[in-house]
């Protein structure tokens, strides 16, 4: 299971684990998950100051600022749609503080 916990608070996304929903290269589920990673960080690397990005395989965590705080919404919106999707899959936590 792909777990995605989301910080508004902290503008950031940490992304941990892996779908299992089909054999690697073909799982479409960690597909979708890995787009929505790797564009995030691309959008908080061009426009936050104080970012840090971390990404291996089963894991990122990215961190911006508060101009990439849309971005971190659309991300969320994706993982929100893919987790209702394929819940078995992807687990979206929402972490207010």
């Amino acid at each position: 299971m792909i777990k995605v916990t989301y910080e508004p608070q902290k503008h950031t996304v940490t992304v941990e684990g892996h779908s299992g929903s089909a054999p690697k290269g073909e799982d479409l589920v960690c597909a979708a998950a890995t787009i929505l990673t790797v564009t995030l960080a691309e959008l908080v690397d061009s426009v936050s100051h104080e970012r840090v990005i971390e990404m291996r395989d089963g894991y990122a965590k990215i961190h911006g600022d508060k101009r990439s705080a849309a971005y971190f919404d659309f991300a969320r919106t994706g993982f929100k749609l893919l987790a209702g999707d394929y819940p078995e899959h992807l687990m979206l936590a929402d972490k207010y503080e």
